[in-house]
């Protein structure tokens, strides 16, 4: 796993296969944005295209 991602799941909706979502729990923003700038993300980049519906969203935890 790149440095910083604490894991990775890879899921399918049951009724329509197709329908994928790759979610994954980082360390830190920081060290997602690294890795979408090295050479291991490159196979992920295919998913970011326009053919594929792509949807990224950000969640921090907040402590207080």
């Amino acid at each position: 796993m790149p440095d910083g991602m604490r894991a990775v799941y890879f899921m399918k909706e049951e009724k329509n296969r197709s329908n994928n979502i790759i979610f994954s729990i980082w360390d830190s923003a920081d060290d997602y944005l690294t890795w979408k700038r090295t050479a291991s993300f490159t196979p992920f980049s295919y998913f970011t295209g326009p053919l594929n519906n792509f949807h990224a969203a950000s969640y921090h935890q907040v402590n207080g």
